[in-house]
């Protein structure tokens, strides 16, 4: 339990509403990857992520830009809703 409270602790507030920090463990999760190759597109730049102590968060905008970005170079953006 004081595992969960310190980890409660240390995740970094919103900054707004639009606004959600995500850790490289629960970025891992969202892409079905490993925690290793999360780290290593954080180091390679495909991601931006910012380190806040011993942790890396990436914000979820910047995921969905990702996904954005490679639907627009795909061309498939016409065909999505």
């Amino acid at each position: 339990m004081a595992r969960r409270a310190q980890a409660a602790a240390t995740e970094p507030p919103s900054p707004n509403r639009k606004g959600e920090y995500l850790t490289v463990e629960k970025l891992s999760e969202i892409l079905d990857v490993h925690e290793d190759t999360v780290r290593s597109m954080i180091a390679k730049g495909v991601l931006p992520g910012a380190r806040i102590g011993r942790r890396l968060y990436v914000r979820r905008v910047a995921l969905d830009a990702r996904f954005i970005a490679a639907e627009q170079d795909a061309g498939i953006e016409k065909y999505l809703p």
